[in-house]
């Protein structure tokens, strides 16, 4: 009998936070019967002789899928292939679930046989587990969601704009490990998961608008994510340096404007007008971020960026995008002084 449920462990190369991950899957207490598949990189994933036996003793089936490191994409598409559950649920290796994670997406799925996407809201955590304060800035600015008091639950359809504005919100495009969508959304972009190469929360989550279907977000906190250095978008090599962290976030920048072409393919011709006008506010922000990285926009590109993300207030003017205009229009004037704010707004996370 298949599984409703696949913990589907995002992992590459990574190592440091893995054994909790793959932990949190195996400790869930679920009221059905769930698998779990790890995809890695490595020729060898540390402790998983430890793993092995700890989902033996629980009675939960554990696989290992080696991919290739690199794009995020065809990870995703092995790990669909080698999983069996009517729903996949995402972890990234440097999160944690809470116990009570798959039972709740359990739940949700039954009691809604039209649902294809949940999301979860997080409880933001540092390196050592430890939950940040109300008053830290990562909650208060990047991600106010986190703010949202436990028991608020957005049922949303797709053509709603009201429903839409709620689920915006609520993040719900936001983090990997607060992701179950139903097996149905992937398989139907399938053809396109190979040229991923980063941002499929948000792919997902235009994945599942496009397929049509009932979208929900909840904010109980069933996802502990871990905000550190080696997981920021500017990670990587020369990280110490401006013209490292420049450069990196450049090539983010760019993984993310394909990443919005993909989106663009999943909707299909039949997307509302709603649904378009959210893909239109969200390349317009990496547009104007893209100009702060020095690509050069013309005049009229950053007005008609700008005017797309006004035109989409009906979701909320968030801080990120008066951020992007701010940093897109200064670039244009004065690409040091915009680099200088992007270098101390990349230090505040």
């Amino acid at each position: 009998m298949r599984p409703l449920v696949t913990a589907l462990v995002n992992s590459y190369t990574r190592v440091d936070f893995i054994r909790q991950a793959v932990l949190s899957t195996i400790a869930q207490v679920a009221d059905s019967d769930f698998e779990i598949v790890v995809i890695n990189a490595l020729d060898e994933m540390p402790y998983r002789h430890e793993l092995e036996l700890a989902a033996q003793a629980k009675g939960v089936s554990l696989r290992l899928a080696k991919v290739e490191p690199g794009k995020v994409g065809p990870g995703l598409l092995r790990g669909l292939r080698e999983s069996e559950g009517e729903v996949i649920s995402i972890i990234d290796d440097d999160d944690i679930w809470e116990q009570g994670k798959l039972a709740a997406v359990s739940s949700a799925f039954r009691s809604y046989p039209k649902l294809c996407y949940l999301h979860n809201a997080q409880t933001l955590v540092n390196v050592d587990n430890v939950p940040l304060s109300p008053l830290n800035l990562h909650r208060l600015i990047r991600h106010p969601s986190s703010l949202i008091p436990p028991h608020v639950e957005v049922l949303a359809n797709a053509n709603n704009v009201s429903d839409l504005k709620k689920l915006v919100g609520m993040e719900a495009m936001f983090n990997n490990s607060s992701i179950s969508v139903r097996r149905e959304v992937l398989e139907s972009v399938e053809s396109l998961l190979p040229s991923l190469s980063g941002g499929e929360d948000s792919f997902l989550f235009f994945a599942a608008l496009g397929h049509g279907g009932q979208l929900m977000a909840t904010s109980n906190r069933l996802t502990r994510l871990r905000v550190h250095s080696a997981g920021t978008t500017s990670a990587g090599r020369s990280i110490d340096s401006f013209h490292g962290r420049l450069l990196a976030y450049t090539e983010f920048v760019e993984r993310h404007l394909h990443r919005l072409d993909l989106c663009e393919e999943a909707l299909g011709a039949g997307a509302s007008r709603a649904v378009r006008l959210l893909l239109e506010r969200d390349r317009a922000e990496w547009m104007l971020m893209r100009e702060m990285t020095g690509t050069g926009l013309s005049p009229g590109e950053l007005a008609g960026a700008t005017r797309s993300l006004f035109a989409s207030a009906r979701f909320g003017v968030t801080t990120r995008n008066l951020m992007a205009i701010a940093l897109g229009w200064t670039a244009a004037a004065s690409p040091a002084l915009a680099r200088s704010m992007f270098l101390s707004w990349r230090l505040a996370w």
